[in-house]
C-alpha cells in the first residue's frame, strides 16, 4: 500500500484534469515516462498483494481452514480487478 501511497501523487494525480479527459489524455502523452513509473508501481502493489494472500493463508490454515480460504479468495479477486485496471490503464 505504501508504493501506491507514494507513486499516485507524485506521478500520476498531477496529470489528471477532471471533467477533462482530451486535457488529460494530452499530459499523459506528454510525460509518458511518469505514468509507466507508475505503472510499474501498480504492477508491484499487486505483486505485493499476492505475497501477501499466500502469507495470510499460511498464517490462518492452521486456524481455521474455511476463514483462510475465504480470505484468500477475496484477496485474490481484488488482485485479479486490480491487475485488470493496470492492465486498462496500460492500453490507454
Amino acid at each position: 500500500m505504501a508504493i501506491i501511497m507514494v507513486v499516485f501523487p507524485r506521478f500520476y494525480a498531477p496529470y489528471l484534469v477532471w471533467e477533462d479527459g482530451e486535457e488529460t489524455a494530452h499530459r499523459f502523452l506528454h510525460h509518458e515516462e511518469a505514468i509507466r513509473i507508475y505503472l510499474a508501481g501498480a504492477f508491484v502493489h499487486g505483486v505485493g498483494m499476492i505475497v501477501l494472500l499466500t502469507a495470510l493463508y499460511v498464517l490462518l490454515r492452521p486456524v481455521y481452514r474455511g476463514m483462510a480460504l475465504c480470505a484468500a479468495f477475496s484477496r485474490v479477486i481484488y488482485a485479479v480487478f486490480w491487475f485488470i485496471l493496470v492492465l486498462d490503464m496500460l492500453g490507454a
